[in-house]
């Protein structure tokens, strides 16, 4: 199950959003979703239940159903219809078409309603940049690794000549590098806290440039940070909306000054 915190600026009231979606093999999903107000104790709840069809020769999916709102205590049928198209290579781009019509037994005339929505995902969006004054080291971005300076190249360079370097004497100097730092830790756990800072650094520092200063500038990218970006036109209401999410979060507003904020726990 699905629970969210929500508010939006026509109730203003913070509200508890649950929801969850049972389907089957056969393309029949039943959606179940409640809100409780925490200022009146209102508890509300609507269900849906739909069938998706995919006509070949159409290139979209239609949804016939039926849904029931305890707030209107009306049964309202319905067909709704997607099609997409993707802008991008990668599909992170893409462009899509929805309309729907629904009918109820109050309303002998149907309820329409068509969007156009242009969306864009972006994946490990957060960057951090730091900068580090008079570092020997640069990162090289190719293979994920630290790039010794020329002396230290030189250096290593010398050691292979003699018979000894590579990277096994390279962890061997970082690791007496740790022991002298960490004083009595076992060499097991002195290795596993170099492993751990090996892995921090290729995990994290994704890029590296200098500048004018002679100034090593990383730059830190966080994982599992994504953004997607959604601008869409309503043609019928002829309104423009947008929706910003990033991870947990996600706004959403119109030219007419309505907005809504949720965040999901």
């Amino acid at each position: 199950m699905e629970t969210a915190l929500c508010y939006d600026s026509t109730r203003r009231r913070l509200r508890i959003c649950a929801r969850e979606t049972f389907a089957s093999d056969d393309h029949i999903a039943l959606h179940v979703a409640a809100e409780l107000d925490t200022k009146e104790g209102h508890v509300s709840a609507r269900a849906k239940l739909r069938k998706r069809y995919f006509p070949k020769h159409l290139g979209f999916h239609v949804d016939v159903g039926a849904e029931y709102a305890t707030d209107a205590d009306e049964i309202r049928y319905g067909v709704k219809g997607r099609k997409k198209w993707e802008l991008s290579e990668d599909g992170l781009l893409s462009l899509d078409f929805k309309s729907k019509v629904q009918f109820s037994q109050m309303k002998r005339k149907g309820d329409a309603c068509a969007k156009l929505e242009l969306s864009q995902k972006i994946f490990n969006f957060t960057v951090r940049e730091t900068s580090r004054v008079g570092s020997k080291r640069t990162f090289e971005p190719n293979d994920g690794r630290w790039k010794r300076t020329h002396a230290q190249s030189q250096g290593v360079r010398n050691e292979r000549r003699n018979g000894r370097g590579g990277r096994l004497d390279v962890r061997r100097n970082e690791a007496k590098r740790h022991a002298l730092i960490d004083g009595g830790r076992s060499s097991a756990t002195r290795h596993l806290a170099f492993e751990r800072d090996e892995r921090e650094r290729q995990r994290t520092f994704t890029n590296a440039r200098t500048d004018r200063r002679g100034r090593l500038r990383c730059v830190r990218v966080q994982e599992d940070q994504d953004l997607k970006i959604k601008v869409g036109l309503d043609v019928l209401r002829r309104n423009v909306y947008a929706q910003i999410r990033e991870n947990n979060w996600t706004l959403s507003t119109d030219m007419r000054g309505s907005w809504h904020v949720s965040y999901d726990l």
